[in-house]
């Protein structure tokens, strides 16, 4: 029951409700060539609202490039669509923990999820906390864990729905 959208040149998508139904799929140029997998921003036009999605490096060295990276994705979409700093936001598998995540961007963002989000073949939910959700603005999020919830089969869940449970966003 979602819209589904996705980059051909990313491993990243995006679920989208069918309220939503002016949107598009920008393609980040990396002129600085730092990012493995490009971000890929998805811009909800009804609600002015611009999606950056992220899919870190396995390298340690190229993530931290990566995360680091990030100012610069959020200042190229601030100047190209003029739009304010709190109607952007980064979100995806960053593969490092929260601490991690905000030493490197610093105070200037908001860094959402300190709870596990990856899905443990045994237990369900681990207490590894890859995703996040940043922004300039405070915002709360936590995995959504119904799905853990109406199956058991933790094991089946990772290998065909995902190793990551989703995060559902407070506003």
């Amino acid at each position: 029951g979602k819209n589904y959208t996705t980059s051909l040149n990313s491993n990243l998508a995006f679920l989208i409700k069918n309220d939503y139904t002016e949107f598009d799929l920008i393609n980040y140029e990396d002129t600085n060539m730092v990012f493995e997998n490009k971000p890929i921003i998805l811009y909800l036009k009804e609600i002015d609202l611009f999606i950056v999605n992220f899919l870190a490096s396995d390298n340690q060295e190229k993530r931290m490039n990566e995360i680091k990276e990030i100012n610069n994705v959020y200042f190229d979409i601030k100047d190209k669509y003029k739009v304010d700093s709190n109607r952007i936001l980064t979100c995806g598998n960053f593969k490092e923990q929260y601490g991690s995540v905000k030493k490197i961007l610093g105070d200037l963002y908001s860094v959402s999820n300190n709870l596990g989000t990856v899905i443990d073949e045994k237990f369900g939910n681990s207490n590894l906390d890859y995703d996040h959700i940043i922004s300039i603005t405070n915002l709360e999020s936590s995995p959504d864990e119904s799905i853990l919830k109406i199956d058991r089969d933790y094991k089946k869940i990772k290998e065909e729905i995902s190793p990551h449970l989703p995060l559902i966003l407070r506003i």
